[in-house]
């Protein structure tokens, strides 16, 4: 009988190895394709080209960007506060006002004042929300104006612009012109982008299931026990806080804060819900879609006539083309891509996508 030799340990099977008599399954990194690389150059070449472009384009790239978040932002809290968004004068002039005070009083840098003053306004929203998520849809809807009503009285009064006068202050920023403009341009691209990925998340996340849910039936939804408050209240917290940052960008833009414009209603509630409506939100280029068509009608025929034209337009898109003109675009351009939204969406049953606003029933 021999003595059994020395045991030699083995070394560690990889990560993914097979089992013995089963197949190897070989998991290979994803690896970006040719046109995924052209295009994230070209990307990465138009931003760092941002100080060369003539100053027309860079207004009219700032002003479709910030129009597209606060489409973005709109549309998010819409779908899972199940009623039309109309606070957005609230927090709008809530940031653009502390990051005023950030910058000219306190003198903090007006690029971190950006993040700032939409984390205040995050703040200042979040209770209004407490109060107005509780009520019926119609009349959380209606509070939100008259919650930006209030805060625009308050503010005049405080400022002294009782009377309504666009009075402006100008901010020292210790920046040109073309630099705060540049900076401006670059904050907006960048909040654009984290709004996108937040919606991209939203949609995927069992919060969005419990909305549908309960906006349903909310008597069976609660029977159940699913409650989506909380999650309800961080959309509409988080979508303030991307208005209120949007805001702040503009007035960086500008150099000078008015309290009229603050707290107006046109630009920070009616704009948003038009272009809505003009390039649907169902995907991420709808939001640019419409934003750009709207910004190019104030610039041909002045603010006030574009916007009532584009209302028009978009109510005629609305009983056209009800999925949204995003929607029949990417169908057309990409059945692919149109043929997996629609699966995506129609597997999580009556799940609403965060990027548009819910129906009707």
């Amino acid at each position: 009988m021999t003595a059994p030799g020395p045991v030699t340990p083995s070394a560690p099977e990889p990560d993914g190895a097979a089992l013995p008599g089963t197949p190897a399954v070989v998991t290979a990194r994803r690896r970006f394709t040719r046109r995924e690389q052209l295009l994230g150059a070209t990307v990465l070449v138009l931003l760092g080209s941002v100080p060369l472009w003539p100053g027309a384009v860079a207004a009219f790239v700032l002003d479709v960007t910030v129009v597209a978040v606060l489409v973005r932002a709109w549309a998010a809290a819409t779908a899972f506060s199940a009623a039309p968004f109309l606070a957005g004068a609230l927090p709008a002039g809530v940031g653009t006002c502390a990051w005023w005070l950030l910058v000219a009083r306190l003198g903090v840098d007006p690029l971190s004042a950006v993040v700032a003053a939409g984390a205040v306004a995050a703040v200042v929203a979040a209770p209004v929300g407490v109060v107005l998520l509780r009520l019926a849809p119609s009349f959380t809807a209606l509070g939100g104006l008259v919650a930006g009503a209030a805060a625009a009285s308050v503010a005049a009064a405080l400022t002294g612009d009782v009377a309504g006068k666009a009075d402006r202050f100008r901010v020292a920023t210790g920046l040109g012109a073309g630099p705060m403009r540049w900076c401006a341009i670059w904050l907006a691209l960048a909040l654009f982008a984290a709004a996108t990925a937040v919606v991209r998340v939203l949609g995927r996340s069992r919060a969005a299931l419990a909305v549908a849910a309960w906006r349903d039936d909310p008597e069976a939804a609660s029977t159940l026990g699913i409650r989506p408050e909380r999650a309800r209240l961080a959309v509409w917290t988080g979508a303030a806080g991307a208005t209120g940052a949007a805001a702040a960008v503009v007035a960086l833009a500008a150099g000078s804060v008015s309290v009229q414009e603050a707290f107006d209603v046109r630009l920070w509630v009616v704009v948003p819900f038009v272009a809505a409506g003009l390039g649907g939100t169902r995907t991420m280029v709808g939001p640019v879609l419409g934003a750009m068509a709207l910004v190019l009608a104030q610039r041909v025929t002045g603010p006030a006539a574009a916007l009532a034209g584009a209302a028009v337009v978009a109510a005629l898109v609305a009983m056209v083309l009800p999925a949204g003109p995003d929607d029949y675009l990417v169908a057309r351009v990409a059945p692919g891509v149109a043929a997996r939204l629609r699966a995506r969406v129609g597997s999580a049953g009556s799940r609403p996508d965060p990027g548009s606003p819910p129906s009707a029933g």
